[in-house]
């Protein structure tokens, strides 16, 4: 009876991790299939132990690689909260008076305070947001 050799093993277990990556979230187990692929290669002719450590190098170098292509390539683009406000062009629904310190600006179709009344701009006027503190901004011509 006929076992398996050990490339044999490498590639069923690469070939096995990689599919179950379908079903879990992330990139867990793809860099760990990916590196029993490549070990499976030279573990025809080489001692266990240094298939082991290819296998380890090859799974780092796909995590490597796949984080770095797929990981990080939208982290800096994707602004949410406060950030995703600032710089924003908005209309002004309500004059900002620097007298009574009172105005209003529409953004995403919600009144905001303004906390900056210190120039008048007239009702239906273009601002920018430059700082969001609470409930309240801070605008500027444009």
């Amino acid at each position: 009876m006929d076992y398996f050799q050990l490339w044999q093993l490498f590639l069923i277990l690469g070939l096995v991790l990689c599919a179950l990556e379908i079903l879990l979230p992330g990139v867990i187990l793809l860099p760990i299939g990916i590196g029993a692929l490549v070990a499976a290669i030279p573990s025809e002719f080489i001692p266990l132990w240094a298939t082991v450590l290819v296998w380890a190098l090859a799974s780092l170098a796909s995590w490597k690689f796949l984080y770095n292509y797929f990981g990080k390539a939208n982290k800096n683009d994707y602004q949410s909260g406060v950030d995703a406000m600032l710089g924003i062009s908005v209309r002004v629904i309500e004059a900002i008076d620097p007298d009574t310190g009172k105005g209003t600006v529409e953004l995403y179709g919600d009144a905001w305070t303004v906390m900056n009344a210190d120039v008048k701009i007239e009702t239906g006027a273009e601002v920018k947001i430059t700082q969001v503190t609470g409930n309240r901004v801070k605008v500027q011509r444009i």
